[in-house]
């Protein structure tokens, strides 16, 4: 009898008990992801634009978080929040969000923020964009990371190819004798804000066949006054027009216009320059510097 018993409970009791562990919707059926892309959110607008690129065909990892001036549209039924501005992230969003991963800027994210993101237990990732090298190094990593490596590696050896064409134009205006245009690059006007001797536009001058006028300020983007402006005498003074940005363009240049005895008020080459390639540094910042050498070159 014990034995009937067994084997009826064998054959009523226990199936519907292991057919109802892996029933859809089932609370207590394991979840092991399938067909869910793994989520990735970028804290800066140029990772961001990287790993859209990086992420097109992908079948293993999205994009669903991104910062303001950032050049992404939202596909149709695709998952894309804001999460604020780089500089001034929204946390909150950001951990509802339930990122796998979290990329991140040394230079432009901030440490408290990157802190906060890890101690809800995210996994961020930082990388650098100091130097022409460190973009594409990183390029090579994020790519790395997300399982895209080939394209990664595509990306960044067409930004290498198109920095050793630029040199091949630098040493040739060179060996040609061709004067280097002695520029300032300017990023605020009160107070006066200008590309220093650390920052990677410096890099990119000097790549380009210009010189920085404060190069030898050793500081990313240094205060200066106008008076050593002035006494710096610029060939082109450059009013970043960056996304965003509250500078008056018209306004500033004006009150350049007002100091006759500067080289670049009577060559005209008081000049906006907007790029948001060059500024948000990444796999297209070759249109950026080639936008620079154009700029730099064309001038009288």
């Amino acid at each position: 009898m014990n034995r009937l018993y067994s084997l009826l409970f064998l054959l009523w009791v226990v199936p519907p008990l292991i057919n109802g562990c892996f029933e859809p919707g089932n609370s207590t059926a394991p979840n092991y992801g399938i067909n869910q892309k793994k989520r990735v959110v970028a804290l800066m607008p140029s990772l961001a634009e990287l790993t859209e690129k990086l992420l097109s065909d992908s079948q293993e990892w999205k994009l669903v978080g991104y910062p303001t001036s950032t050049s992404l549209v939202a596909r149709e039924n695709q998952e894309l929040a804001l999460i604020g501005p780089y500089h001034k992230l929204n946390i909150e969003k950001i951990v509802s969000l339930r990122p796998d991963l979290v990329l991140a800027s040394r230079s432009g994210n901030l440490e408290d923020q990157i802190l906060q993101l890890r101690h809800h237990g995210m996994r961020v990732e930082v990388f650098d964009f100091e130097r022409i090298g460190q973009v594409i190094k990183s390029i090579r990593l994020v790519a790395d990371l997300l399982g895209e490596g080939q394209v990664g590696a595509t990306l960044a050896r067409s930004v290498e190819k198109g920095i050793s064409e630029i040199k091949i134009r630098a040493a040739t205006r060179g060996k040609k004798g061709v004067s280097k245009t002695r520029l300032v690059i300017q990023l605020g006007m009160d107070p006066l804000i200008v590309a220093g001797g650390e920052s990677y536009l410096t890099e990119i001058c000097d790549l380009v066949y210009a010189e920085n006028i404060f190069s030898g300020v050793r500081e990313k983007y240094p205060r200066v006054s106008v008076e050593q402006l002035l006494a710096a005498n610029p060939d082109m003074i450059l009013i970043v027009d960056f996304d965003g940005s509250s500078l008056n363009i018209r306004e500033i240049t004006d009150k350049w216009k007002r100091f006759s005895r500067l080289t670049a008020v009577n060559r005209h080459q008081i000049l906006p320059f907007r790029s948001d390639s060059l500024f948000r540094p990444s796999h297209k910042i070759m249109d950026g510097i080639e936008q620079l050498e154009r700029t730099v070159h064309s001038a009288p």
